[in-house]
């Protein structure tokens, strides 16, 4: 056959190589320069070095990075996000199993919190009070938000008590944003943008601004231009691939599920109702809303599920490409 003549295929730069370091490095080396100086004094640098290249290193005793849902409801339905059809129960973290949280936060070892989860943080009845009371017992505190429902006080706490705001857009243009972010307003969120680079200004916090822009195939070719539009409004613009996590085809880049997943070394899940699994794609693997459960932080510690038997057994799976210790990961499309 004239190769001319052959059916094209699907360009290889829809493939996303989710598990290659270097690959990441490279188009988040800016957003990573910045965390890690913002980190000095507060997170050991072996820690830091730990969420990209542990394989060579011993198992720390305590996840380095804990990402804690504060709820799974969220104001905004977007296209892309399997928030819209999660089967788990919805809710808001309670009191009892936020003091748990504080209770093991404060036996130190976990440098790391990110608040972020399958829902829209700021929407916790109590956002301000949790997160002043997580920053008292947290070297490195952020949030990942869609910067839709703000006032000044939560912006003002965020400003203050975190050391990094993760503010997640669509597009450089109303019609795009509202498209994708179905209940969102593109003007408010600029006017959000506006009044917290302000207060940041006046109140010299010193947490760090990064936009963080989910980026689609179909944007290849007018990236820059897009990641141009947001430069004004934070310290730093990083790039957010979207992944085609659930199959669904269209216009999203395709994960390769390959190569050796850092998860298992670098983090560990905490759901609004005290749940922690084995990570945060299991459930895509097991057919369970809830996924892999190490158990609940209300009867066990952190300490107990990090160093599970299973734990021990995905770090050292993936440590030695051993793919029979690690059964759930084959073929899973969020390794990282």
């Amino acid at each position: 056959m004239n190769p001319s003549s052959a059916v094209p295929v699907e360009p290889p730069a829809r493939t996303f190589r989710n598990a290659d370091r270097l690959h990441r490095i490279r188009y988040l080396s800016g957003l990573y320069m910045r965390l890690f100086l913002k980190s000095l004094g507060r997170v050991p640098p072996k820690e830091l070095l730990r969420t990209q290249f542990p394989f060579s290193m011993s198992d720390a005793p305590l996840p380095p990075l804990l990402s804690v849902e504060l709820t799974n409801h969220c104001n905004l339905g977007c296209d892309y996000c399997t928030n819209p059809t999660s089967l788990r129960p919805r809710g808001v973290m309670d009191e009892t199993t936020l003091a748990r949280l504080l209770d093991e936060l404060a036996k130190g070892g976990t440098y790391r919190v990110s608040l972020c989860g399958n829902g829209e943080p700021t929407i916790h009845p109590r956002f301000v009070d949790v997160v002043r009371r997580l920053s008292l017992v947290t070297p490195h505190l952020s949030v990942t938000s869609n910067w839709q429902r703000i006032n000044d006080d939560i912006a003002v706490e965020a400003l203050y008590r975190c050391q990094e705001i993760n503010v997640s857009v669509d597009g450089a243009d109303p019609e795009t944003y509202e498209t994708r972010r179905k209940g969102g307003s593109f003007r408010r969120l600029l006017f959000n943008l506006d009044r917290l680079v302000a207060l940041k200004r006046s109140t010299r916090a010193r947490a760090l601004i990064n936009i963080r822009v989910m980026l689609l195939p179909s944007e290849r070719s007018r990236e820059r231009e897009v990641l141009s539009f947001w430069r004004r409004y934070g310290d730093i613009v990083s790039r957010q691939y979207v992944l085609d996590f659930e199959a669904k085809g269209g216009d999203l880049f395709s994960p390769a599920s390959e190569g050796r997943c850092t998860l298992p070394f670098k983090k560990l899940d905490l759901h609004w109702n005290g749940v922690v699994n084995l990570c945060s794609y299991s459930w895509i693997q097991v057919n369970d809303p809830e996924g892999v459960v190490l158990g609940n932080i209300r009867e066990k510690s952190l300490s107990a599920m990090w160093n599970s038997d299973l734990m021990r057994q995905y770090r050292e799976g993936h440590r030695r490409r051993q793919e029979a210790m690690t059964p759930i990961c084959k073929g899973c499309p969020g390794r990282t």
